[in-house]
């Protein structure tokens, strides 16, 4: 038998081998290549993600950068319309930089234009005068004499001489601790304002007590009291006048259960109500009006409009205030706005003393009254009435009906024999009769905000087209720009 070498018997097993090795390798290749691939992609989405991630970081920057300037831009645009609300002839061109810190951050006030023609339609100019005793009658009256001289108003200063209300207004006026609450703190002094249409109000929930406290500063001989009070329910409970000489030992003048009555109005403590025992009048310091509900699960509001105290005698006044009604000062014939209040012209006599007049915007109802302006002191030239913030009428405000007058007169006496006193006052207005009508002299105002590059900007623009009372109306915003 022929030998078989070992190399002949091995050489299937290495091509075997070698076609094994052959197709490892091609398969490695092939993953190799897959991962290739994949890293490849992963990278190219990883890129785009960062591309977009930088874009949209890009694009929030931009969006931040653009609110910052359209800031600026707004910032500018206020300032023009109150300098124009000061200055009518106010010109514009500045610029500004609102935070000392980011010199870079600037805005613009572009030079004020003024646009079309005044056509002198449409413009009426009326006046209100207040003169008669029922004129001052119509409005609210604190410390006032209206009696020994009717038409003027003067100080009430009768005092020792007879009976009358005290001026409970004037006294918190004077010292606004004098009167305390439980609750509705802020409105506590409408419950003596003389108005009705106002009032301090109690909600209790049940088994709870509030209270409304004035201290009259000294023992007051009272001949009776007067209250004009509601509750909103007539639930379980005591509604209860109460009065002490130390602010701490109270005793009941005059009580009812709110079950009974939900409406209270007691105008004589004397004779409406007077519990046995407490005779009138008495002498005191402090009152107390006092609200319990006694109910279960059941809460009610106690609305206190109007309390008011009599004596046999009244004491001697300083201050006087004459307030006209809201309203008083009606809307020309008609049904015409007012556009523009124009001069505030007194007749008084005031060289022993002083009157000073405060004014501010109502609507018909009174309602809704405007914030006051700052004093004015009549100096012999009437009191322009167009520079005062106060009483600046916007489109909005004929709108809503809120372009009524009210003023605040307040007499002071500078000595006991010194005596101001007030005998009229006319108030000048300008009104327009319609859009058309008017006069088209209008003003424009443009600002810009900008960043950080000269190109980060946003304009804003603010158009009157009412009248030529400019800024009377300047409520018409309208952006004409961008962010670039």
């Amino acid at each position: 038998m022929p030998n078989i070498t070992p190399l002949a018997l091995t050489r299937p097993a290495r091509r075997h081998k070698q076609i094994e090795m052959t197709k490892t390798l091609q398969q490695g290749f092939v993953a190799l290549t897959s991962v290739v691939v994949i890293a490849s992609i992963l990278l190219m989405v990883s890129i785009g993600l960062s591309l977009y991630s930088v874009g949209e970081l890009q694009n929030s920057f931009d969006e931040v950068e653009s609110s910052r300037a359209l800031a600026l831009a707004e910032y500018c645009q206020e300032k023009a319309v109150y300098d124009l609300t000061k200055n009518s002839a106010y010109q514009g061109g500045e610029t500004l930089t609102p935070d000392l810190a980011k010199p870079e951050e600037i805005c613009n006030i572009l030079p004020v234009t003024t646009y079309g023609e005044p056509t002198g339609t449409g413009d009426t100019e009326g006046i209100f005068t207040l003169t008669e005793k029922s004129d001052w009658e119509a409005g609210t009256n604190s410390g006032t004499d209206l009696v020994s001289a009717p038409g003027d108003v003067k100080v009430n200063s009768g005092g020792g001489g007879g009976p009358g209300k005290l001026d409970l207004l004037a006294m918190y006026n004077a010292d606004n601790n004098i009167i305390t609450a439980t609750t509705d703190s802020a409105n506590r002094s409408k419950a003596v304002d003389g108005n009705l249409a106002t009032a301090w109000a109690a909600t209790t929930s049940m088994q709870t007590v509030h209270s409304w406290i004035i201290d009259l500063g000294v023992s007051t001989n009272i001949t009776y009291l007067a209250l004009t009070s509601s509750a909103s329910a007539p639930l379980p409970g005591m509604q209860t006048i109460m009065e002490s000489a130390d602010g701490v030992v109270y005793n009941p003048v005059c009580s009812t259960m709110v079950g009974i009555l939900a409406t209270w109005n007691i105008t004589n403590s004397s004779t409406g109500c007077n519990p046995p025992g407490h005779a009138h009048p008495f002498n005191t310091r402090y009152l107390k009006l006092s609200i319990a509900n006694q109910s279960f699960g059941m809460s009610t509001t106690w609305t206190v409009k109007e309390f008011e105290v009599y004596v046999a005698s009244l004491p001697a006044s300083s201050t006087a205030t004459q307030t006209s009604k809201a309203n008083q000062m009606t809307s020309p014939a008609g049904g015409t706005a007012i556009v523009q209040y124009t001069e505030f012209s007194p007749s008084e006599t005031a060289s022993q003393g002083e009157i000073k007049y405060r004014f501010r915007k109502s609507n018909w109802g009174g309602s809704w009254l405007g914030e006051w302006s700052d004093f004015k002191i009549y100096t012999g030239a009437p009191i322009d009435l167009s520079k005062i913030e106060a009483l600046m009428i916007t489109a909005k405000d004929i709108i809503d009906a809120r372009y009524y007058i009210n003023v605040e007169s307040t007499l002071t006496k500078s000595a006991p024999t010194s005596d101001p006193v007030l005998h009229d006052y006319t108030v000048k207005y300008l009104t327009q009769t319609g859009a058309d009508a008017g006069p088209t002299i209008c003003k424009l105002i443009r600002s810009e905000g900008k960043v950080t590059r000269d190109d980060n900007f946003y304009v804003r623009r603010l158009e009157s087209n009412s009248c030529s009372l400019c800024p009377v109306s300047l409520d018409s915003w309208r952006e004409v720009g961008d962010f670039n």
